[in-house]
């Protein structure tokens, strides 16, 4: 079997047009590139051009007028874009100093109204910590003083368990003290 081959025209016109875009674009966007580094007085490298075009730095060097451009900027010194000439005027400076200190003293009243809070609440919590010892402490007491109680009840007799120490004796002042104020 043999293939019988036809002639055809290839279309390839959209491909070059296309081509001949996508070159414009790319000088385009190097040239752009160029002026944007110049005025803002940054150093012309084949890298940094390349990277502000988006463009590979093979393509900027296989393009003769780019490389020669590129080449004479990079010997010339980069020129620092000086600020512009304006100044302000005194009264704007007068108004931006009035408005900082106007928002100094507002911060300064804040930090010490936050100040002030944190005393309070340093001192509420000064106070919970002393509640949460005394109700700590008390408890070995109350399960003392419940044997105690168990004692006497069981042994209606002079028990020596039953026999009273200071350690009790200031419990059962501070149960008494405490049942009085309830």
């Amino acid at each position: 079997m043999s293939r019988r081959r036809t002639e055809h025209q290839r279309n390839v016109d959209g491909l070059r047009a296309a081509s001949v875009r996508k070159h414009e674009e790319a000088e385009r966007k190097v040239d752009n590139a160029i002026r944007g580094l110049l005025r803002a007085g940054e150093r012309i490298t084949f890298r940094r051009v390349a990277t502000v075009a988006r463009v590979s730095t093979g393509w900027l060097y296989a393009q003769p007028d780019v490389k020669e451009r590129i080449t004479r900027l990079r010997v010339q010194p980069a020129h620092k874009a000086s600020p512009p000439g304006e100044r302000a005027s005194d009264a704007s400076k007068d108004a931006i100093v009035r408005a900082l200190r106007q928002r100094v003293t507002t911060l300064e009243n804040e930090r010490q109204q936050l100040g002030a809070r944190i005393q309070q609440l340093e001192e509420r919590i000064e106070v919970l910590y002393g509640e949460l010892y005394a109700r700590r402490v008390d408890v070995p007491y109350a399960v003392a003083d419940a044997r105690f109680s168990i004692d006497e009840r069981v042994d209606a007799g002079p028990s020596p368990l039953a026999a009273s120490t200071p350690r009790e004796d200031a419990f059962k002042g501070r149960r008494l003290a405490n049942t009085a104020l309830t």
